[in-house]
């Protein structure tokens, strides 16, 4: 088995061990669990992290390749959907409904907390599935590597 191929392996594998775990560990200890659901995100970066440094002590760079970071349209529609979103269910509960969801204050710092937390968070979980695993696995194309990647997310939902 090619190192490329150890690498995938351990990475998922360290992935879905500590995120079933994790998990366990907050549903037993934390009264009110689903508030550290987020945290969970970090758990494939930091898998990365132990899989590329630990394990095959090699460098973290190809993470932060810049071919990889490109500012574009899409991200700033990624950015920009979840805002609108919120912004028309508000709306539309409050035309058909009468009644506010969330309150204009509410909302606005909901909509910053989700730019800044949720979204390092869901960054450092998108660096370790797409820029991680899309390295290792690039030689299958890009099709085969995205169709191979939603498997692996969509196995640990």
């Amino acid at each position: 088995m090619d190192i490329s191929r150890k690498k995938i392996m351990f990475f998922v594998m360290l992935t879905y061990v500590s995120t079933i775990v994790f998990f366990i560990i907050i549903r037993v200890l934390v009264k009110n669990s689903i508030n550290l659901v987020g945290i969970s995100m970090v758990i494939p970066i930091i898998s990365v992290i132990i899989v590329e440094k630990f394990i095959f002590k090699e460098s973290l760079r190809s993470l932060f390749n810049s071919n990889n970071f490109k500012i574009n349209l899409w991200l700033l529609f990624a950015i920009c959907i979840p805002v609108v979103m919120s912004f028309i269910i508000n709306l539309i509960n409050t035309v058909y409904f009468g009644k506010i969801i969330v309150s204009p204050k509410v909302f606005l710092a909901n909509v910053i907390t989700g730019l800044s937390i949720a979204t390092i968070s869901a960054f450092v979980e998108e660096l370790a599935w797409r820029g991680f695993l899309f390295n290792e696995l690039r030689y299958l194309g890009i099709f085969k590597v995205l169709l191979c990647i939603l498997v692996m997310i969509i196995l640990i939902c």
